[in-house]
Order: structure tokens, then sequence, then C-alpha cells
């Protein structure tokens, strides 16, 4: 008895030390939505994000500030949904959101410090006219920075480049589709897609 009181709460010690974001409850995707496997492309843009929230050390309370549901659409209101740029930084996200204590470290689950005041304090903005500048500009800094890390040479970033813009298209018609469905919330007044737009900007640099 003792033993296996002893096993199972050596088991609860290893379980997540924080509750995982809200799962999100997005209404149908329309006609012609993919949500195919992330590819090669889909695969880096999760790892720079997932790498970024673990230097930067996000605290929880933005990473759901960042990845709330809109009350209106039922879709992530940061993310363009099905968008093939948006889903695998949303995942990283929820993945990061849900991450366990390390073992050696006391009282640690990340790495780096958090943003500075200023920065968190227009990405938790009311207006997404100031929140979502603000997302694109974190995620264009750990996209930049995977960039640097892939050693890319000029023709691989051309052909980033070429890449990100083809998966940009592919978002804005989604978030196009989602203002023809008139489903309202953050969609209607997004001219752009923060996520597309920080990716894309990392690859044009240099």
């Amino acid at each position: 008895m003792i033993r296996a009181l002893t096993a199972s709460l050596f088991a609860l010690s290893l379980g997540p030390a924080n509750p995982p974001a809200a799962e999100p409850t997005p209404v149908p995707v329309p006609a012609g939505a993919s949500s195919d496997d992330f590819g090669p492309y889909g695969e880096q843009i999760f790892f720079a994000v997932l790498q970024g929230l673990y230097r930067d050390g996000i605290p929880n309370d933005l990473v759901d500030r960042i990845i709330r549901i809109d009350e209106d659409t039922k879709y992530p209101a940061n993310f363009v949904w099905a968008c093939p740029v948006c889903m695998p930084a949303f995942e990283a996200f929820r993945l990061y959101r849900g991450r366990p204590k390390f073992q050696n470290k006391e009282h640690t689950d990340t790495f780096g410090p958090g943003l500075p005041k200023d920065q968190v304090e227009r990405i938790t903005a009311v207006d997404q006219a100031v929140s979502q500048p603000a997302i694109e500009e974190l995620i264009q800094g750990w996209m930049d920075r995977r960039m640097d890390e892939l050693r890319l040479t000029a023709d691989e970033r051309a052909e980033w480049q070429k890449e990100m813009e083809k998966r940009r298209k592919e978002g804005m018609t989604h978030l196009d589709r989602y203002k023809e469905l008139s489903l309202g919330g953050s969609y209607a007044g997004m001219k752009t897609c923060p996520i597309c737009e920080g990716a894309n900007g990392a690859c044009k640099k240099r």
C-alpha cells in the first residue's frame, strides 16, 4: 500500500506544472481551407516560435492573451485559422503553454526573463491595431533568429521568401473568406495577418 501510494505521488509530481490553455472551439472551416501537415517550412516556423518562447521566457498570462479565442468567431483572435503560417505558430504557443517545470532547475519552466514592459503593453493593448503589429514584431524577431541559425545561402533565403509569400497569400485567402462569411470579431478588423507578416519580414531581411 505504501509503495503504491509513493508511486502515485511520484507520478503526480512529474505532471505538467501549468494548466493548459483553453482549447479552441472554432466554427467549421470553410470549403477550400486545408489542415495539411506542416511540411519542412511549417516545422521551422513551429520550432522558431517554440524556441523564441523559451528563450525569451514568455509568461503564461501573455501566452494566453496572444492565443485567446475570439468570442464572436470562436477562432484564435490573432491567428488566421487554417493559414499555413499561423497554424504551426499557434501549435507552438499551445505546446509551450502546457510545458512542465524542469526537473533540475528549481521553480523554473523556461529560460529568459520575459519581454520589456513597453512591448508587453503593446501586445496586450485592447486595440488590435496596436496589439497585432506588436505580435508581428515578436514573430519576426523569432523567425529572424531562426533564419540566422539555419545559415541559409542567398539562394536558400530566396526560396524561403518565395515560400513564405505563397503561404501568406493562402492565409489571406482564408481571411478574405472569413470576412465574406461575416464572422465578425477580430477577423473583421484584420487587414493583414501578424504571423504571416512577421515570418515574411524575417525572410526579406539581409
